[in-house]
């Protein structure tokens, strides 16, 4: 899940977590910390009256099912696409950058299928809630924080960075390059003119500057960073909902909840995607199973 919180609304936001985090029982932290996955219905429902009217919040999900993935990929995915990458590097005329690419190539090879899915889905994650942003996030009193974007991302290793760490920043890049290729980012005709923050500091004539963009990419342990454990709760709660499709245990509710910060439409892919896939079109929506989320974003 990515989710975006404009600066001049942390502070009130965090004022009221904490308060709410304060009346929460010991059997719903983890080491002192709040965790998703430990919340009663109860507390859950009152962590979304927090964000329920933050109207400048935006979530963005990023799902792959599987089931589902597994019939579109091979076995072995990674060292196919290590070979796939190394056989690409030999058209690059630059030694230098040649041998860089060698290297990102073989560190994919080494990833478990697993690990690459995990960091791929967090790079589309992290990409497509900039494109909402862009588009969704541009009225007068949040268009100057477009001179810096800070992302953090719940680091899942103990290590500063670690190989995964690694491998996502060194693909970030080339997956923004080919991820917008085939889907670019777009922008207001009046809204984003030369004084606007974003074009001024990212815009170049060759197209949008990802180095700057991604430059302020920090991997921070939830415990220090209430962004990070709010994310985690709206994971859960995602991961809860897709595992309760015929609402047995009433958690389709949050579904809705979390998907009225959403501008993703029931016609979208409602964030599901799979790798690899040379096809956008491709929807795994179309498993029946999805079909009462469609029915819910449609009713929002």
């Amino acid at each position: 899940m990515g989710i975006l919180i404009p600066e001049n609304r942390m502070s009130e936001i965090e004022k009221r977590f904490t308060e709410w985090e304060r009346n929460l029982s010991d059997g719903e932290k983890e080491k002192g910390e709040v965790k998703g996955k430990l919340l009663s219905k109860e507390s859950r429902n009152e962590f979304f009256n927090i964000i329920g009217n933050e109207s400048d919040i935006l979530i963005n999900p990023a799902i792959i099912d599987l089931q589902i993935q597994k019939e579109f990929a091979p076995e072995n995915m990674t060292e196919e696409l290590r070979d796939l990458n190394i056989k690409n590097i030999t058209g690059i005329t630059s030694e230098e950058l040649r041998n860089a690419e060698n290297l990102h190539a073989r560190m994919i090879g080494n990833l478990s299928d697993s690990q690459f899915l995990k960091y791929m889905t967090l790079e589309v994650c992290i990409i497509e809630i900039l494109r909402f942003s862009i588009l969704f996030r541009n009225s007068e009193n949040i268009k100057s924080f477009w001179n810096k974007i800070k992302i953090l991302v719940d680091r899942s290793s103990t290590k500063d960075n670690s190989r995964e760490e690694q491998v996502f920043r060194k693909s970030l890049g080339w997956f923004l390059y080919n991820h917008t290729k085939k889907n670019p980012f777009e922008l207001i005709e009046g809204v984003h003119d030369e004084n606007h923050p974003f074009i001024i500091n990212f815009d170049t004539h060759k197209g949008f500057d990802g180095r700057k963009m991604f430059k302020h990419i920090y991997f921070k342990n939830s415990q220090d960073y209430m962004g990070l454990q709010i994310i985690d709760i709206i994971a859960n709660s995602m991961y809860k909902s897709l595992n309760d499709l015929d609402n047995s245990n009433g958690m389709l509710d949050f579904y809705k909840k979390i998907m009225s910060h959403s501008p993703l439409g029931s016609n979208s892919n409602l964030g599901f995607f799979y790798f690899p896939s040379e096809s956008q079109n491709s929807s795994p929506l179309r498993a029946k199973k999805y079909a009462v989320l469609q029915e819910i974003i449609a009713s929002k």
